[in-house]
C-alpha cells in the first residue's frame, strides 16, 4: 500500500469518527432539551412536584391523626368513645341513635 492510500483511509476514518461523535452530541443535546424529562418539561415537572408535596403533607397530617387515635386506644386509659366506635365497626352493629345511610349500589 502506498503512503497516500494509508493517509486517505486514516482521514476517512477520522472524518467518520468525528461525524459520529458530533451526531451523538447533537442527539444528546436535543434529548436534553426536548426529551421526556428535558428542559421544556421542567414547568410541568415542577407543578407535579408541588402537587405531590401537597399530597405528602395531607398524608402526614392524616398519619399523625391516626397515630393519635391509635395511641388513645393503646394507652393505660383507653378512650371510651374510640373503643366503642371501634367495637361497633368490628362487629358491624350501630348505636340506636345513629342515623344510617344505605347505598343502593
Amino acid at each position: 500500500m502506498a503512503r497516500t492510500e494509508i493517509m486517505r483511509r486514516s482521514t476517512t476514518l477520522d472524518l467518520f469518527f468525528l461525524t459520529s461523535l458530533a451526531a451523538g452530541l447533537v442527539a444528546f443535546a436535543v434529548d436534553a432539551y426536548f426529551g421526556e424529562n428535558g428542559r421544556l418539561k421542567m414547568p410541568a415537572l415542577e407543578a407535579d412536584i408541588s402537587l405531590l408535596q401537597g399530597e405528602v403533607a395531607a398524608l402526614e397530617t392524616e398519619k399523625a391523626a391516626l397515630a393519635a387515635k391509635a395511641a388513645a386506644l393503646r394507652g393505660p386509659e383507653i378512650d371510651a368513645e374510640l373503643l366503642e366506635e371501634r367495637l361497633r365497626a368490628v362487629h358491624g352493629v350501630a348505636h340506636p341513635r345513629d342515623v344510617l345511610i344505605v347505598d343502593a349500589d
